[in-house]
């Protein structure tokens, strides 16, 4: 399948890539590689676990050489299995899972099964704008240089339906996230001269598509970016399941805001929470001026409340909650809802904080 088939080693995916994507006028466009950036303190074979935690889900790890590795998945449905390979090439950084099939979603349902273990980059908005703003800064002395933002998505707090934005300036983007928007996607162009060194889609969920360029300055760049970013998250989060973990009765996490929430954006994120994978929800009230959500992880069990009052969101646990439940719940309203300016972890040990 595709053109990693039978890969040997990085080198042969370097020349693959350069044939088929870093091409002239004389080759055809291929279709788009698809890439997931990954965040992990664990050992690639932590994939071979998958079965543990979702027995829909197998795994196999080969070494192929130094830094890269085959990755041979299945995902069941009753009678009929899915199965497909990708590669992954680690660095001190993060993993780099690059797979050329446009059917993503098993492999991106595996990864969730790893959480918080193996976490995709995610990136806030200001990471996204931070990252335009270094790839400028660091090519400003050269004048054949051109970045150019063609195409974002953006929706507004508390609202569901994202908006399109074409030919965006850095101005423009900065304004949208003044604003409280939340960047989710945008396709990106950088040249040098009239040849393209990278033409992709970017995403807040630390997956990419590269379309076109040169995969050698995506993967020094762009990539090496996102996980720098990604892990810095990671000890945040890490941080916070040690914290939590360490409590039998834990006190609630506190997501906090700059501006009150009011009616219309709670109605939103009762509809964000609810589709949040694996949790059972019973809404108990919903309105002015607060909404409380009853959640129970199916996966191991965890019971707590989900409330939304004044400037904060508290996820308060209620029986044998663990930390890698509240932060996936709270990490999901981060990203599908609003990222908050900071997170609150008052524990029996004294009081924890992430800005």
């Amino acid at each position: 399948m595709g053109i990693f088939e039978k890969l040997e080693s990085l080198e042969d995916f370097n020349k693959r890539m350069d044939i088929v994507y870093n091409y002239g006028s004389n080759y055809v466009k291929a279709y788009p590689i698809n890439i997931f950036l990954l965040t992990s303190k664990e050992k690639v074979t932590i994939f071979e676990d998958v079965h543990k935690f979702d027995l829909k889900f197998n795994a196999e790890i080969k070494e192929i050489q130094n830094n890269l590795f085959l990755l041979n998945y299945s995902r069941t449905w009753g009678d009929s299995t899915f199965s497909d390979y990708a590669y992954i090439f680690t660095n001190e950084k993060g993993w780099i899972v690059v797979i050329d099939n446009y059917n993503t979603s098993p492999l991106e349902g595996l990864i969730k099964r790893l959480y918080p273990k193996v976490s995709p980059s995610y990136q806030s908005s200001d990471d996204m704008y931070c990252l335009m703003n270094w790839i400028i800064e660091k090519e400003r002395n050269n004048d054949e240089f051109i970045a150019d933002i063609y195409y974002m998505t953006a929706k507004k707090p508390g609202e569901q339906t994202e908006s399109i934005f074409k030919n965006v300036t850095m101005k423009q983007m900065k304004e949208k996230i003044e604003r409280s928007f939340l960047i989710d996607k945008i396709k990106l162009m950088l040249k040098q001269k009239d040849r393209v060194v990278f033409n992709g889609l970017i995403s807040r969920e630390g997956f990419c598509s590269f379309y076109n360029g040169d995969f050698s300055y995506f993967n020094k760049i762009i990539a090496n970016y996102i996980l720098e970013s990604g892990m810095k998250k990671l000890d945040f989060c890490s941080d916070l399941i040690k914290n939590v973990h360490n409590e039998i009765i834990s006190q609630p996490i506190e997501l906090h805001y700059e501006e009150e929430l009011t009616p219309n954006s709670l109605k939103q994120l009762s509809k964000d929470i609810q589709k949040i994978d694996n949790l059972s929800l019973s809404v108990i009230h919903e309105g002015n001026p607060m909404l409380l959500v009853h959640a129970i992880d199916i996966v191991d069990g965890s019971t707590f409340n989900i409330t939304a009052i004044g400037k904060s969101i508290f996820l308060t646990p209620v029986l044998d909650t663990s930390g890698a439940s509240l932060l996936k719940t709270g990490e999901h309203i981060a990203r599908s809802f609003q990222e908050p300016i900071k997170w609150s972890y008052y524990g029996r040990d004294g009081n924890w904080e992430n800005k």
